[in-house]
């Protein structure tokens, strides 16, 4: 079964799946969308309490996207495991760039889903920090600064 489908213009529409058990090469199938889902590892912290937007499209379309902070970290991690370079790169600046505005605008909700990956485990917690690790000085140096002042607030000692 298909996991992929592209239409005429060439656009194209990958149908993923959550992979919460073993690592399973296969695709698991979806009967009720005559196609298969690509198991993806870290997916459901991604889709875990999503956003309403708006797509500009007409009078405007209202769908749910991953909420902005969980999409950042997300990207942070799957860069760690990704084997292809290109999109390893994509993913460090999608982080990177939602980081900066995060960091500015809703660092109190980076910071909840930054905590919550961390205590995921230990391979959750290794893969954001080399993520963190890969994007750019001054970026992390704001990161750990807004962590760091978060954590004297609280009385704790937070850091990556």
């Amino acid at each position: 079964m298909a996991c992929r489908f592209k239409n005429r213009d060439g656009y194209i529409v990958d149908i993923l799946v959550p992979n919460r058990g073993a690592d399973k090469a296969t695709a698991e199938p979806l009967p009720a969308l005559g196609a298969a889902g690509q198991l993806m590892r870290y997916l459901d912290f991604l889709i875990y309490q999503p956003v309403e937007a708006v797509v500009l499209y007409g009078g405007g379309v209202l769908v749910n996207v991953p909420e902005p902070a969980r999409y950042a970290i997300h990207k942070l991690i799957v860069s760690q495991v990704r084997s292809d370079a290109p999109k390893r790169a994509k993913d460090l600046w999608q982080a990177s760039c939602l980081l900066a505005v995060l960091l500015r605008q809703d660092k109190h909700a980076l910071m909840e889903t930054f905590a919550e990956a961390m205590k995921r485990g230990p391979k959750w917690s290794q893969n954001v920090r080399r993520g963190l690790d890969s994007v750019d000085a001054g970026l992390r140096e704001e990161f750990q600064t807004v962590l760091d002042g978060l954590g004297r607030k609280l009385g704790i000692e937070m850091s990556f």
